[in-house]
C-alpha cells in the first residue's frame, strides 16, 4: 500500500462489546488486531468505541479505561505520536462550529439527519449555548421531529 500511495495511512479501530461474548477486546481476536495494526505500520492509528446509538442496540461501548489499557498496548510497539484515542485526544483541534443560522430548527434537524446527537454535541457543532441547544431539541420532541434514547449516563436525539 505505501508503495501505491503517496498519502497518509490512518486506520480506525473501533473497540466493542456485545451479547453472547461478541468482543474484540479480549483473547484472539485483541492480538489479532494489534498485530494487523504492526503489520500495516499507519502514520496515524485512531482508537475508538461507538459513542452514539448505531444500527445494531446490542454492540455497546468500552469504558474509557479498555481504550487506554489498548492504547498502551500499542504504545509498546507503535509510536506514541501516530496515536489517537477517542475522548483523550481532539481529533479536529477544535470544535466544527456552523457559522450562521439561518434557521435555528432547521440546522439542527439537519445534524440529526448525519448521526444521533447528544445536547453537548449540538451545542458545541452549531457554535450555541447548552441550554438553546435543549430548548431547540425539546421543541422538536414535543413536535414530533426527532425522538431521545437513553444510552448508558448519555440521553441521544435522533431524526424519526
Amino acid at each position: 500500500m505505501r508503495k501505491e500511495t503517496n498519502g497518509v495511512i490512518a486506520l480506525e479501530v473501533m473497540l466493542l462489546e456485545g451479547e453472547r461474548g461478541l468482543s474484540n477486546i479480549k483473547g484472539k481476536p485483541r492480538k489479532c488486531r494489534v498485530e494487523g495494526i504492526i503489520d500495516i505500520n499507519p502514520d496515524l492509528v485512531q482508537i475508538y468505541t461507538p459513542w452514539r446509538p448505531g444500527s445494531v442496540s446490542t454492540i455497546r461501548a468500552v469504558s474509557k479505561s479498555v481504550l487506554i489499557d489498548f492504547g498502551k498496548e500499542l504504545e509498546s510497539v507503535i509510536d506514541s505520536k501516530k496515536l489517537w484515542i477517542y475522548g483523550l485526544h481532539d481529533a479536529r483541534g477544535g470544535n466544527v462550529r456552523w457559522k450562521v443560522h439561518s434557521d435555528l430548527i432547521d440546522d439542527t434537524l439537519t445534524l440529526l439527519k448525519r448521526r444521533p446527537c447528544r445536547v453537548i454535541d449540538v451545542s458545541q457543532s452549531l457554535g450555541i449555548l447548552p441550554a438553546l441547544a435543549l430548548r431547540t431539541l425539546d421543541q422538536l420532541v414535543e413536535a414530533g421531529n426527532i425522538s431521545k434514547e437513553k444510552i448508558g449516563e448519555s440521553v441521544f436525539y435522533k431524526k424519526r
